[in-house]
């Protein structure tokens, strides 16, 4: 991820094709890393849909958060919370707004974005699946790059091109992927309706699955 010639990315999506691949623990652990490294960090969940990332690190995703500063309610400063140490930072998402799209596509997530990346050595997001929503993609344009985290024995292969595709085609700097659950005999048969009807349906599925 940072071996490559000149300066490395700064601002880092991570996503996945479908749900429950594991995007979240990989941004945790990337974040955490990277602090513990002696980097300033500040990592963002900006799946307003469905965030996750406050269960993984053990705190409260109360009133005020990353929808709350996009939709003008807040101040950055005031929804940024530092954790363990003093080099890592976390935004929670906040209360799901009615139109996360357009709240992770507006100016003010971009500038957000612009003055954090000159306050912090890395800017992590963790942002929803490639396929069932646009977020990512939207997103993946203002990062320097973006990661995809697969899951081993689980991801077909199609559906993990199509996301790929997806990213590449709206110009989003692919950095690489993150294969985790590794088995030697992966192979391509699921269920796909998990990648769209189960991530943020209210169905069975979207109730048992593991958090993303």
């Amino acid at each position: 991820l940072f071996s490559a010639p000149g300066a490395p990315p700064k601002v880092i999506l991570l996503t996945s094709a479908g749900a429950s691949e594991g995007k979240t623990v990989t941004s945790v652990n990337l974040a955490t890393s990277l602090a513990e490294a002696g980097s300033r960090v500040i990592l963002l969940d900006v799946d307003l849909r469905r965030p996750n990332c406050h269960r993984t690190l053990g705190v409260v995703n109360d009133q005020y958060g990353l929808s709350s500063f996009l939709a003008g309610q807040a101040a950055l400063e005031s929804v940024i919370r530092p954790l363990a140490g003093a080099r890592l930072f976390f935004v929670p998402a906040g209360p799901t707004p009615p139109n996360p799209a357009e709240l992770v596509g507006s100016a003010r997530m971009r500038d957000a974005l612009e003055n954090l990346r000159q306050a912090y050595d890395f800017v992590i997001l963790d942002s929803p699946p490639v396929l069932p929503v646009t977020d990512a993609v939207v997103l993946g344009r203002e990062a320097d790059g973006a990661v995809l985290v697969v899951k081993g024995h689980d991801t077909p292969r199609e559906l993990l091109r199509r996301a790929r595709d997806q990213l590449l085609q709206a110009n989003v700097h692919l950095l690489g992927a993150v294969v985790n659950n590794v088995d030697l005999r992966w192979g391509d048969t699921y269920f796909y309706s998990r990648y769209y009807g189960g991530y943020y349906g209210p169905g069975p599925a979207a109730q048992t699955e593991a958090p993303a």
